[in-house]
């Protein structure tokens, strides 16, 4: 499921108890290169 609002939503909506057993937390991600032309040229 999306997030827990959505998953409470469809338990009420469909009359059904599913449970979230974990959570995970994904940030959104983006590389901004300026004037690097491949990620090699990127210093770690």
């Amino acid at each position: 499921f999306q997030h827990k609002p959505y998953l409470d939503d469809f338990n009420k909506e469909n009359g059904t108890h599913i449970v979230s057993i974990a959570s995970i937390h994904v940030e959104p991600m983006g590389l901004y290169g300026g004037k690097q032309t491949t990620l090699d040229a990127l210093s770690k």
